[in-house]
């Protein structure tokens, strides 16, 4: 047990470490001027225009450069890696000018494993996040707690296990005009589940860009994510990314064990551009139409780079700008051949 405990502690400060250096660079810009003023009222919160979905309440304080909020308590209708699933989630966030912090529990309400309804297993974890905003550049450290799903590399059996994750992640608004938009989005992170001994490391980039025009909006994204385990780790589970969940896409058909394989290695590039009909009559004109496509490379584990496959999905569909926010139905299809339905919302979002 004391060797568990060492490899997490290493880890936890390799990930920490990297974080309190970026964040010292935050405290040293000048401090912002703020007008002195408080609010004191109901706190609500909806995310509606891309998973997850979610619903929160609660109570927000505010005297001057502090922001408190306390409890929030809600739902969130999510779509992991292995299911779509509904959580309840509690928290409290506060805010000093750029800075904030986080502490906040999640409860899976859906078990995925078992046969009954059983307290064991569903998701449950706690999440302690961190994270300062730069004029441009945000940066943020995360470590969640709990119990969660993985994959046996042997049986493929889903399972419920005790896990430690952490992340460090950064965003940076790179140029934005009238007409274009370039961001960037990285992150690195460190999963331990301490009860198998097995520890790994992941990293991932991507680069949306978007250029919008009266009658349109191009977008292209290049994304790669890597994942491996450390040298003194087990290898009873599964890491790596699915390539449909990075496009924010659900197969429609085909068997579930075409996807069950997670990829060490991800690399792509989508594609896509939205026509707007800005001919039809008033209430119509936010309709647009949408094509797109996806080309990559992708390695599953315990195998050479060389014997990987090449990732594609091709499709269209409709979309509807509300309130600023373009919703969209797309269909496609991969490259194994099956149906994939894009879920609601673009995959090239700038998240800064």
């Amino acid at each position: 047990m004391s060797n568990k405990i060492y490899h997490n502690i290493k880890h936890s400060f390799l990930v920490l470490i990297i974080f309190v250096l970026l964040s010292n660079l935050a405290f040293a810009q000048e401090p912002e001027t703020t007008e002195d003023y408080k609010v004191s009222k109901f706190y609500y919160d909806f995310q509606y225009f891309g998973f997850p979905f979610s619903a929160n309440i609660g109570y927000q304080y505010r005297n001057d450069s502090s922001e408190l909020f306390v409890p929030i308590v809600g739902l969130s209708y999510e779509y992991g890696l292995y299911a779509i699933t509904l959580y309840a989630d509690a928290k409290m966030e506060y805010r000093y000018k750029r800075f904030f912090f986080e502490i906040g529990f999640k409860q899976g309400l859906i078990p995925e494993v078992g046969d009954g309804y059983e307290y064991k297993n569903l998701e449950s974890l706690g999440r302690f996040k961190i994270g300062y905003y730069f004029e441009n550049v945000g940066i943020s450290y995360n470590i969640d707690v709990g119990n969660g799903y993985t994959r046996e590399i042997e049986s493929r059996n889903l399972v419920n296990k005790f896990q430690v994750k952490q992340n460090l992640s950064l965003s940076a608004l790179l140029h934005v005009d009238a007409k274009n938009t370039l961001s960037f989005d990285t992150a690195v992170g460190v999963q331990s589940l301490p009860y198998s001994d097995q520890h790994t490391y992941s990293f991932f980039a991507r680069i949306p860009y978007t250029f919008f025009h009266y009658w349109g909006e191009f977008g292209i994204m290049p994304a790669i994510r890597y994942s491996a385990y450390f040298a003194d780790s087990t290898r009873e589970y599964t890491i790596g990314s699915l390539y449909l969940y990075d496009l924010m896409m659900i197969p429609l058909t085909g068997n579930n064990s075409d996807y069950n394989n997670l990829l060490d290695f991800l690399s792509y590039v989508h594609v896509e551009y939205k026509f707007f009909l800005r001919f039809l009559p008033a209430g119509f004109n936010n309709i647009f139409l949408v094509v797109f496509g996806d080309i990559g490379y992708g390695k599953q584990i315990n195998k050479n780079f060389d014997n990987g496959q090449m990732l594609y999905v091709v499709g269209g569909g409709i979309g509807y700008s509300f309130f600023g926010t373009p919703f969209q139905l797309t269909v496609g299809v991969d490259q194994l051949e099956n149906v994939v339905l894009n879920i609601l919302i673009t995959p090239i979002m700038h998240r800064f």
